[in-house]
């Protein structure tokens, strides 16, 4: 049996399990399985229904979980099944922000996940320019890795501008790796930079706007951003440096 893609219809979400190999001429069957759709019950959601509508984003992970975000009612929530088993829940834009006590969830936007079935992504708060990434491991509760009020690695006095929520990598080990906008509370230099957060770990700075660039004499890094990240915690990630040339 060959594996094949997640795809999600109008009214559901299904994965195409993989097909037969057609006998004689006669052409190969795909075989699906049915995760989720329209009038079934949303997990934790007090008699909720799933609308009938696409889902905002569906994947699948090598060993089979399936990802769904999905709108429904007045809210939207993140879900994953485990492959061969049930949806679940792992969090609507309402639940309390972890790590931001008197705030909620108000928007999701850019989520992976990994191949240990593992979830990421970047939520906004019910305020203005207000955000972070966050992580549900193994189906838990979500927790927080970096948010607007966290401080900005090896720049003291320095504060978050803004989380880039489409500039996230996410690996099968853990790796979280992201870009982010800072200014200093007491006039000093602002920038951007790419981040990492080993599986467990801290977050630590890669490097950001104004540190040396390698191999270039007196150049430095001008802009950065578009970080991905391996299952080794190596980063690769697109920048310009100054002078130019």
């Amino acid at each position: 049996m060959k594996t094949a893609c997640c795809i999600s219809g109008c009214v559901g979400v299904f994965a195409a399990l993989g097909f037969t190999e057609g006998a004689g001429g006669q052409e190969s069957q795909y075989i699906f399985a049915r995760i989720v759709g329209s009038g079934d019950p949303v997990p934790e959601a007090g008699g909720a229904i799933f609308p009938i509508s696409f889902p905002n984003h569906v994947s699948i992970n090598n060993r089979g979980d399936v990802f769904v975000h999905w709108h429904f009612a007045t809210t939207n929530g993140l879900f994953r099944a485990e492959c061969g088993g049930e949806l679940q829940k792992i969090a609507f834009a309402s639940d309390p922000v972890p790590g931001a006590p008197g705030f909620v969830f108000s928007l999701f936007r850019w989520a992976v996940l990994n191949d240990d079935g593992n979830v990421a992504f970047y939520a906004e708060f019910v305020v203005p320019d207000r955000g972070g990434f966050y992580e549900s491991v193994d189906g838990s509760a979500p927790s927080r890795v970096v948010d607007t009020t966290s401080p900005v690695p090896a720049r003291p006095g320095s504060y978050w501008v803004a989380l880039n929520s489409e500039m996230g990598a996410y690996s099968a080990a853990g790796m979280l790796a992201f870009h982010g906008n800072f200014a200093d509370r007491y006039g000093g230099p602002a920038g951007d930079g790419v981040y990492r957060r080993p599986g467990g770990g801290e977050v630590g700075r890669i490097t950001d706007e104004g540190e040396p660039v390698p191999d270039q004499q007196q150049a430095t890094w001008l802009f950065i951003d578009s970080p991905s990240v391996n299952v080794d915690g190596r980063v690769v990630f697109r920048a310009f440096s100054t002078p130019w040339g």
